[in-house]
């Protein structure tokens, strides 16, 4: 997979949570693909990656992303694997939440198959900077 068709996925995924919408998402994952959240949920295929979509969305949190900023994409075509960073921003079950992050993102020769994602602290300081 070249360097522009690994942006264009990575990006229409984000934008399907953007925009709610659970066909542009899942239509850049491999049937067989594994999200790893950041704070613990795993799902395992389509089917589940779908249901959680769909719940997170629909559900008694009724979840929406507000912002998924993309910041800085570094992508290895030997190993068909991106680091993106991003600032994430959600409204769910009420509250508003926001967070940086990035996430290894792994293809195969037409969609993606892994997404594991990490979260870092918005509020940064530098202890030693007196």
């Amino acid at each position: 997979m070249n360097r522009d068709t690994a942006d264009a996925l990575i990006g229409q995924y984000f934008q399907g949570w953007l925009q709610q919408d659970v066909a542009l998402a899942l239509s850049t994952l491999s049937l067989n693909v594994r999200i790893i959240e950041c704070y613990g949920p795993v799902y395992d295929g389509i089917d589940e990656v779908r249901r959680w979509f769909t719940d997170w969305h629909t559900g008694s949190g009724k979840g929406k992303v507000t912002r998924w900023d993309i910041f800085k994409v570094m992508y290895d075509e030997t190993q068909k694997i991106a680091a993106v960073e991003w600032d994430f921003e959600c409204i769910s079950d009420g509250n508003l939440g926001s967070f940086l992050g990035a996430s290894l993102v792994s293809f195969d020769d037409t969609k993606i198959i892994s997404i594991q994602e990490y979260k870092m602290e918005k509020e940064q300081y530098r202890p030693y900077s007196h």
